[in-house]
């Protein structure tokens, strides 16, 4: 299966608010097959190259507006999430603190435990998704150019790649570390010595995720992981060659 065809099962399981913030891939495409109809109707080698030129300018700016909305949306959600994180961590020290001194939950503690659950596991899924994010807008990026190349026969971005190697999108190190980080809050939080007993690990496994609408954000990242798998078993689409 292709590239395009993995892209849009992958924006069919993705968060809705996430859709339009990847690489605009099918329209980029059209926008391909729209340059070479019109290239042929171009009659003589002086005005087709004026016109390969013009088109090309005026595609490489279109290119650059796709990678301003990326890196634009990944600092965003880089920052969002690292304030996330930093409450979550605050809201855990507190229920931590009245816990020791208390030796037993509250009710209202108790509460507290499972929306700090369902958070952490939220936060965790939109991390793995941002984690994934720039190899899907990378990747497409590389095959637009290399299908702009095949079938307009002129731009084939030896310069364009490298720079958008160096735009923030490109790089998972921030976003790397605050997963890292988000995986061992949640493996602490959800540990027995944390917890106490059966009793109070029973509670919070009853209270997650009750609501259909509160399972989008970890579903969606593992369906984007799964897609993404796949894609990478039988195609290999990300690796540079």
């Amino acid at each position: 299966m292709k590239f395009g065809k993995w892209f849009e099962l992958l924006l069919h399981h993705i968060l809705p608010e996430w859709r339009d913030r990847y690489i605009s891939y099918t329209f980029l495409k059209k926008r391909i097959t729209l340059i070479e109809a019109t290239r042929n109707d171009i009659i003589g080698a002086d005005s087709n190259q004026d016109f390969l030129n013009t088109y090309e300018v005026d595609f490489i700016n279109l290119l650059n507006v796709e990678l301003d909305k990326i890196n634009k949306f990944m600092e965003e959600k880089s920052r969002e999430c690292n304030v996330r994180l930093q409450t979550l961590k605050e809201r855990i020290e507190k229920v931590k603190n009245g816990y020791t001194q208390a030796m037993v939950m509250s009710s209202h503690e108790r509460d507290e435990v499972v929306l700090l659950a369902k958070d952490l596991v939220n936060l965790h899924g939109e991390l793995v998704l941002l984690e994934n994010y720039n190899i899907w807008n990378f990747t497409g990026l590389r095959k637009i150019l290399k299908k702009y190349h095949r079938r307009i026969g002129a731009f084939k971005g030896e310069h364009y790649i490298p720079w958008a190697k160096c735009q923030p999108f490109s790089s998972n190190e921030f976003i790397l570390k605050i997963l890292n980080e988000c995986e061992r809050i949640l493996q602490s939080f959800l540990s027995v010595s944390f917890l106490g007993n059966n009793e109070d690990h029973g509670s919070l496994s009853r209270g997650m995720f009750q609501n259909e609408n509160e399972k989008s954000v970890y579903e969606s990242s593992i369906v984007a992981l799964e897609i993404l798998n796949e894609m990478t078993k039988f195609n290999s689409v990300y690796v540079d060659n």
